[in-house]
Protein backbone atom coordinates (compact mmCIF):
# COMPACT_ATOMS: atom_id res chain seq x y z
CA UNK A 1 0.00 0.00 0.00
CA UNK A 2 1.43 3.38 -1.03
CA UNK A 3 0.52 6.42 0.96
CA UNK A 4 -0.45 9.57 -0.91
CA UNK A 5 1.96 12.26 0.26
CA UNK A 6 0.66 14.85 -2.17
CA UNK A 7 -1.74 17.27 -0.71
CA UNK A 8 -3.66 19.85 -2.66
CA UNK A 9 -2.29 23.27 -1.87
CA UNK A 10 -4.73 26.06 -1.34
CA UNK A 11 -2.88 28.93 -2.93
CA UNK A 12 -0.39 29.40 -5.72
CA UNK A 13 -0.28 32.37 -8.07
CA UNK A 14 -1.30 30.89 -11.45
CA UNK A 15 -1.32 34.37 -12.99
CA UNK A 16 2.47 34.33 -12.93
CA UNK A 17 2.62 31.32 -15.30
CA UNK A 18 3.36 31.97 -18.98
CA UNK A 19 0.83 30.40 -21.36
CA UNK A 20 2.06 27.89 -23.93
CA UNK A 21 2.53 29.23 -27.45
CA UNK A 22 1.92 25.95 -29.22
CA UNK A 23 -1.50 25.15 -30.59
CA UNK A 24 -2.81 21.88 -31.90
CA UNK A 25 -3.38 21.78 -35.64
CA UNK A 26 -6.33 19.88 -37.00
CA UNK A 27 -5.10 17.34 -39.53
CA UNK A 28 -7.21 15.76 -42.17
CA UNK A 29 -9.67 16.93 -44.77
CA UNK A 30 -13.37 17.41 -44.07
CA UNK A 31 -14.32 15.86 -47.39
CA UNK A 32 -12.65 13.19 -49.44
CA UNK A 33 -10.48 14.38 -52.28
CA UNK A 34 -10.86 13.35 -55.91
CA UNK A 35 -7.15 13.45 -56.78
CA UNK A 36 -3.93 13.83 -54.81
CA UNK A 37 -0.46 14.62 -56.04
CA UNK A 38 2.32 13.20 -53.89
CA UNK A 39 5.69 14.86 -54.41
CA UNK A 40 8.20 13.54 -51.88
CA UNK A 41 11.78 12.33 -51.87
CA UNK A 42 10.53 8.76 -51.47
CA UNK A 43 8.21 8.88 -54.45
CA UNK A 44 6.19 10.92 -56.87
CA UNK A 45 2.75 9.72 -57.86
CA UNK A 46 -0.86 10.71 -58.46
CA UNK A 47 -3.72 9.07 -56.58
CA UNK A 48 -7.08 9.10 -58.35
CA UNK A 49 -10.17 8.50 -56.21
CA UNK A 50 -12.32 5.39 -56.35
CA UNK A 51 -15.21 7.57 -57.58
CA UNK A 52 -13.27 8.76 -60.63
CA UNK A 53 -11.95 5.27 -61.34
CA UNK A 54 -15.54 3.92 -61.31
CA UNK A 55 -16.80 6.69 -63.61
CA UNK A 56 -13.90 6.15 -66.04
CA UNK A 57 -14.64 2.40 -66.00
CA UNK A 58 -11.36 1.46 -64.25
CA UNK A 59 -9.00 2.05 -67.20
CA UNK A 60 -5.51 0.53 -67.35
CA UNK A 61 -4.15 3.67 -68.99
CA UNK A 62 -5.26 7.28 -69.29
CA UNK A 63 -4.32 10.52 -70.98
CA UNK A 64 -4.19 13.89 -69.22
CA UNK A 65 -4.65 17.35 -70.68
CA UNK A 66 -4.47 20.73 -68.99
CA UNK A 67 -6.26 24.07 -69.11
CA UNK A 68 -5.59 27.18 -67.05
CA UNK A 69 -7.12 25.75 -63.84
CA UNK A 70 -8.37 22.28 -64.72
CA UNK A 71 -6.95 18.83 -65.42
CA UNK A 72 -8.79 16.46 -67.77
CA UNK A 73 -8.28 12.71 -67.30
CA UNK A 74 -9.80 10.08 -69.51
CA UNK A 75 -9.17 7.07 -71.71
CA UNK A 76 -9.28 9.38 -74.73
CA UNK A 77 -8.85 13.12 -75.18
CA UNK A 78 -8.56 15.20 -78.36
CA UNK A 79 -5.04 15.32 -79.86
CA UNK A 80 -3.53 13.37 -76.96
CA UNK A 81 -1.79 10.03 -77.43
CA UNK A 82 0.54 10.27 -74.42
CA UNK A 83 -0.87 7.33 -72.51
CA UNK A 84 0.04 6.90 -68.85
CA UNK A 85 -0.40 3.59 -67.05
CA UNK A 86 -2.71 3.65 -64.06
CA UNK A 87 -2.66 0.85 -61.51
CA UNK A 88 -5.64 -0.03 -59.32
CA UNK A 89 -4.62 -0.19 -55.69
CA UNK A 90 -7.31 -0.61 -53.02
CA UNK A 91 -9.93 0.60 -55.54
CA UNK A 92 -8.04 3.85 -56.21
CA UNK A 93 -5.96 4.58 -59.27
CA UNK A 94 -2.24 5.22 -58.85
CA UNK A 95 -0.08 6.82 -61.52
CA UNK A 96 3.61 6.31 -60.81
CA UNK A 97 5.22 9.02 -62.92
CA UNK A 98 7.74 11.57 -61.69
CA UNK A 99 7.44 13.27 -65.09
CA UNK A 100 3.69 13.96 -64.89
CA UNK A 101 4.00 15.05 -61.23
CA UNK A 102 6.71 17.54 -62.25
CA UNK A 103 4.68 18.73 -65.23
CA UNK A 104 1.57 19.40 -63.09
CA UNK A 105 3.65 20.94 -60.27
CA UNK A 106 5.36 23.34 -62.68
CA UNK A 107 2.27 24.15 -64.75
CA UNK A 108 0.08 25.06 -61.76
CA UNK A 109 2.94 26.37 -59.59
CA UNK A 110 2.10 23.94 -56.79
CA UNK A 111 4.08 24.54 -53.61
CA UNK A 112 5.40 21.41 -51.91
CA UNK A 113 7.93 23.27 -49.74
CA UNK A 114 6.16 22.39 -46.48
CA UNK A 115 4.06 19.36 -47.50
CA UNK A 116 4.38 16.20 -49.55
CA UNK A 117 0.88 16.03 -51.01
CA UNK A 118 -1.81 18.31 -52.40
CA UNK A 119 -5.40 17.10 -52.73
CA UNK A 120 -8.03 18.48 -55.09
CA UNK A 121 -11.68 18.25 -54.10
CA UNK A 122 -13.73 19.32 -57.13
CA UNK A 123 -14.54 17.13 -60.14
CA UNK A 124 -17.10 17.18 -62.92
CA UNK A 125 -17.65 14.68 -65.70
CA UNK A 126 -18.13 15.18 -69.43
CA UNK A 127 -18.51 12.80 -72.37
CA UNK A 128 -15.90 12.63 -75.11
CA UNK A 129 -16.77 10.26 -77.95
CA UNK A 130 -17.74 7.02 -76.13
CA UNK A 131 -15.85 7.74 -72.89
CA UNK A 132 -16.30 9.70 -69.69
CA UNK A 133 -13.68 12.34 -68.90
CA UNK A 134 -13.04 13.64 -65.39
CA UNK A 135 -12.39 17.40 -65.16
CA UNK A 136 -10.60 18.23 -61.92
CA UNK A 137 -10.37 21.82 -60.72
CA UNK A 138 -6.91 22.83 -59.48
CA UNK A 139 -7.28 25.13 -56.47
Amino acid sequence: LVEDDYEIKESIDLDSFKPSESKSIKKGIAEAGVMSIINSKTGKRIIVSNEIMEKLNKPERVVMSFSEDKIAIGEQLPNNYNYINIKVLKSKGVIYSAGIVKEITDLYKLDFSNKTSITFLDVEYVKYEENVVAIITVE
